[in-house]
């Protein structure tokens, strides 16, 4: 069966190892409950052997890459901006209502689910620190309340001078709309033009509609955390310099 799958058929064309990977999990499954049941005494999925799947390389938004997509219109699969890129993002979205959220993204890494669900409450702008306690993602047309991806995903996160002034200003554009529009606070830090709870899906649309504006050339939101590692490394190839050149780190 799953070299028919794998091999594709007109008009069918085969499957991705990925979703050979998904199925034969599935089916591993059944066949250990139809093992639990007493219907079959071993599991003919358990040593199946597939083609691991290949993840697509991420290809760096560089002059080249940018003006062969102005001039063909194709775009890599994956792709990732450089920090100077990633700056003038952030630069040019000041004034989204969700760019809070696009630096939290870019700048300490968060996945849109754990940003969706962020809570007031989760956060400390006095000490400097948030805790990621869950994530909200929509299953089955509702959004709900998730554990977040790993159990290393719930964390403790140390803010930045920066990150805390952007969480603030937000506050306060939050709390100005909230009561111009007559909503009542849902205790989320990032909401809809209602006050409620954020929908992942709409973060995305909202960081694809932003990207376009500044005229970047197109990232998923995933791949905005990148960001963090190059603009990080360009921080520290700065600080580097500072210390050769005064003797003392310069931070901001």
């Amino acid at each position: 069966m799953f070299n028919r799958l794998a091999k594709g058929s007109k008009p069918r064309a085969p499957l991705a190892p990925s979703t050979l990977e998904r199925i034969r999990v599935t089916l591993r499954v059944a066949l250990n409950a139809a093992i639990r049941d007493g219907l079959i005494e071993h599991n003919p999925a358990r040593h199946l052997e597939l083609p691991r799947p290949r993840k697509p390389r991420a290809v760096i938004w560089t002059e080249y890459e940018v003006e062969r997509w102005n001039r063909t219109g194709k775009r890599p699969s994956v792709a990732v901006w450089t920090s100077a890129q990633t700056a003038q993002f952030l630069h040019s979205s000041r004034e989204h209502r969700l760019y809070a959220a696009f630096h939290l993204v870019a700048l300490r890494r968060f996945r849109r689910a754990e940003t969706a669900g962020l809570r007031w409450c989760d956060i400390d702008l006095d000490n400097g620190v948030l805790m990621i306690t869950h994530t909200i993602q929509r299953i089955n047309g509702r959004l709900m309340h998730c554990p977040p991806k790993t159990r290393s995903s719930q964390r403790m996160v140390v803010l930045d001078r920066g990150t805390i002034r952007e969480l603030r200003q937000h506050r306060a554009r939050q709390q100005a709309e909230t009561t111009q529009l007559g909503c009542v606070p849902s205790g989320y830090v990032f909401t809809n033009r209602r006050g409620q709870p954020l929908n992942p899906d709409y973060l995305y649309r909202e960081f694809i509609k932003a990207t376009a504006d500044a005229g970047m050339p197109p990232i998923r939101l995933h791949d905005l955390r990148h960001g963090a590692a190059s603009l990080a490394l360009a921080a520290g190839n700065e600080l580097k310099a500072s210390r050769t050149n005064s003797g003392t780190p310069a931070l901001s």
